[in-house]
C-alpha cells in the first residue's frame, strides 16, 4: 500500500549481505514453474514475498508503507491499522527483511514515509524504523526531502503545515548501489552567475538536490472507476527513482502497492514489475489501467528527440563558454602582467577529443602580438598559468601557440570567414561579428568562429 501524504521517503542504503535462514530462500525449481506469474501485482501479504521473489533478483523496492493506524485500508491481515506501534514497527523490519533477502548485491531500497502525531506527541517514524531495519542488515545512505506543491491547507494545534515527507534510502551494508545521477541532471531554472561561471558547471547539467518538488496526485486521476488511494505517490517522482537505479528489463518491487503507482510506472518504463496488495480492488482497477495504457504511457515516458536535443545543445554551450572564458582570462593575465592591451587571442575548439580523460574538450589558443614585448616570456609565464588553478580547473585540453606577425592577420582570418569577437570583461555575449579585418579590434580582443550571445538577464 501506498504510504500516506506526509509519508516519509526513505533512502536507500548499501550494507554487507547478512545470512539467509533457509526458509527464506525461495527454491530455484519453484521460482522456474512460477515464472510466469511472478511479474504482476500479487493478491498477498508482504509478509510472505518470498513465496514469490527469488534471493538476489531484485534491482530496486520503492514503496511507501500503509499508515500507522490512522487508516484502515480494508484487510484483516494488514500491517498498522489496529496494532500497537512497536508490532507495526516489527511487522514493517519483518517484510524489509525479505526484501534485504530478494534484493542484489548492489540494489537499493527506497521508503517513502512520514511521522506523525499521537497524544500531543511527535513521533520519528522514519528513523525509528531506519534502526530497525539496520539490525537486518540496511544501511541508511540518503535522505530526500518530497516538498509536496499542493497539500491540506490546514493545521493541528502547535504545529506547522506538514508540506514535505521524507524520502529514506538503503543499500545492503558495506555495498555500493546502482545509481546513474546523470540521468536526472537538471538543465532548467538556472541562476545568471552560471553563465558568468561555466567552468563551475557540470557541462551536463545541475546536480539532483536533496529537495524533490513534486505535487500530490489528484485522487481518481486514473480515469473514472479507478480506486481512489489514501495518498497515491506522484508519478514523476517514482519514475525519477526507478530511472536513477534501474535499466530497461531490471526488476522493480513494491511491496505495498496499494493503487499501483510503482508497478505501473516501472511497466511504462520498459521495467519488470512485482507487487503485493491485500485489497483485491485495487489490483484489479490496476491491472485494467496497465492494459489499456501502457502503450500510451511508455511513448510519452521515453527520452523524447526533442529532450536529448536540449541536453546536448546545454553541453554544447557549456563547452564552449568554457573555451572561451579560458582564452579570455589567459588573455587578460597577460596584458596585466605585461602592461600592454595590444595583444589578441585567436580561439578554435578542436573537433579531436581530449587525450586526457579528465578533459571535456580540446581548445586552440594563437596569441598574438608585436614586438614590442618578448615571445619567450610570454610563452613561459602562459604556460606557467596553464598549469596551476583556476586555469587548470576548466576542463579543456589547451593548446597553446604565439604569433609576433600582426601583419598576417588578414591572410588568417580570411580562412576562417564570419568571426565573433569578445571584449576582455564578457566572453558569453559577443560584441562584434567581424567579416572584414577592418572590423577587429584590441577593444574585443578574443576572437573565436564560436558564437556566444547569452543575456544573463534573462536567468533568475
Amino acid at each position: 500500500m501506498v504510504a500516506p501524504l506526509w509519508a516519509v521517503t526513505l533512502v536507500i542504503f548499501s550494507g554487507m549481505s547478512q545470512p539467509k535462514k533457509a526458509s527464506q530462500v525461495i527454491p530455484n525449481a519453484q521460482v522456474a514453474s512460477a515464472k510466469k506469474e511472478i511479474y504482476k501485482v500479487h493478491n498477498m501479504d508482504a509478509r510472505e514475498l518470498l513465496k514469490i521473489v527469488a534471493q538476489d533478483s531484485v534491482d530496486v523496492t520503492v514503496t511507501s508503507p500503509p499508515y500507522f493506524d490512522l487508516k484502515d485500508y480494508g484487510s484483516s491481515k494488514q500491517i498498522g491499522y489496529g496494532q500497537d506501534y512497536l508490532t507495526y514497527l516489527s511487522d514493517l523490519r519483518d517484510v524489509f527483511e525479505k526484501v534485504h533477502t530478494a534484493t542484489k548485491k548492489n540494489g537499493s531500497l527506497w521508503i517513502v514515509i512520514d511521522t506523525f502525531r499521537r497524544s500531543q506527541e511527535l513521533l520519528p517514524l522514519p528513523f525509528d524504523l531506519a534502526a530497525e531495519l539496520k539490525k537486518v542488515g540496511w544501511s541508511l545512505k540518503d535522505v530526500i526531502i518530497w516538498k509536496k506543491e499542493r497539500t491540506v491547507p490546514w493545521v493541528q494545534s502547535g504545529a506547522t503545515r506538514n508540506i514535505f515527507e521524507y524520502i529514506l534510502v538503503f543499500a545492503k551494508q558495506g555495498e555500493t548501489h546502482q545509481y546513474y545521477p546523470d540521468r536526472q541532471r537538471e538543465i532548467h531554472e538556472l541562476k545568471h552567475w552560471w553563465v558568468k561561471y561555466p567552468e563551475r558547471y557540470n557541462q551536463k547539467g545541475k546536480s539532483l538536490e536533496e529537495i524533490w518538488s513534486f505535487d500530490i496526485p489528484t485522487q481518481g486521476s486514473w480515469g473514472d472507476g479507478y480506486v481512489r488511494h489514501f495518498c497515491p505517490l506522484p508519478e514523476g517522482l517514482v519514475q525519477r527513482i526507478i530511472d536513477l537505479t534501474t535499466d530497461e528489463g531490471d526488476v522493480v518491487l513494491d511491496p505495498f502497492s496499494g493503487s499501483g503507482t510503482v508497478p505501473a510506472q516501472a511497466k511504462f518504463m520498459g521495467r519488470k514489475y512485482i507487487g503485493f496488495e491485500l485489497n483485491k480492488e485495487y489490483i484489479d482497477n490496476f491491472d485494467t489501467y496497465v492494459k489499456t495504457n501502457t502503450h500510451k504511457n511508455r511513448d510519452s515516458i521515453k527520452n523524447s528527440p526533442e529532450k536529448n536535443q536540449l541536453f546536448r545543445d546545454f553541453s554544447k554551450t557549456i563547452i564552449e563558454l568554457r573555451i572561451l572564458k579560458l582564452g579570455r582570462i589567459l588573455l587578460k593575465e597577460i596584458q596585466k602582467e605585461f602592461k600592454t592591451k595590444k595583444i589578441l587571442v585567436l580561439v578554435e575548439k578542436s573537433e579531436n577529443s581530449p587525450l586526457n580523460k579528465f578533459k571535456i574538450a580540446a581548445a586552440e589558443y594563437k596569441f598574438i602580438f608585436g614586438n614590442e614585448i618578448s615571445k619567450m616570456d610570454v610563452e613561459k609565464f602562459v604556460t606557467g598559468l596553464t598549469e596551476i588553478a583556476p586555469y587548470s580547473k576548466f576542463g579543456v585540453q589547451s593548446k597553446i601557440s604565439f604569433s609576433q606577425e600582426p601583419e598576417k592577420l588578414s591572410e588568417l582570418f580570411d580562412s576562417l570567414g564570419t568571426i565573433f569577437c569578445y571584449t576582455i570583461t564578457n566572453s558569453h555575449q559577443f560584441k562584434i561579428e567581424a567579416r572584414d579585418l577592418n572590423e577587429i579590434s584590441f577593444s574585443a580582443p578574443v576572437i573565436s568562429q564560436l558564437r556566444a550571445d547569452i543575456n544573463e538577464n534573462d536567468y533568475k
